[in-house]
């Protein structure tokens, strides 16, 4: 199982995933992130995370954990802009 362990930026991860919890008024325990192994958290926050179906299988669908952590980083990234975009407040000429 260590030959398949990713090596992922852990600390970045998991600050997305709270940052995204908060953001959807969500408690994570990220003590308990802290504690699981790469390939744990990834699936994991994959499960917890409440993502739209689209999301969750695009996740599924990844060939490699790479490709997995990328996809996940991509759909955070996406969800956080839409979520900052969706509260600044409208101008009107």
């Amino acid at each position: 199982f260590h030959e398949i362990e990713p090596t992922i930026d852990r600390t970045t991860l998991i600050q997305k995933f709270i940052n995204f919890f908060k953001m959807k008024k969500l408690a994570i325990d990220d003590q308990v992130l802290a504690e699981t192994s790469n390939l744990q958290l990834l699936s994991t926050l994959a499960m917890l995370a409440p993502f739209n179906k689209i999301d969750k299988q695009a996740i599924l669908e990844s060939p490699t954990m790479i490709d997995r952590l990328s996809t996940i980083n991509s759909i955070l990234d996406l969800n956080t802009f839409q979520v900052v975009s969706n509260n600044k407040p409208t101008q009107l000429n």
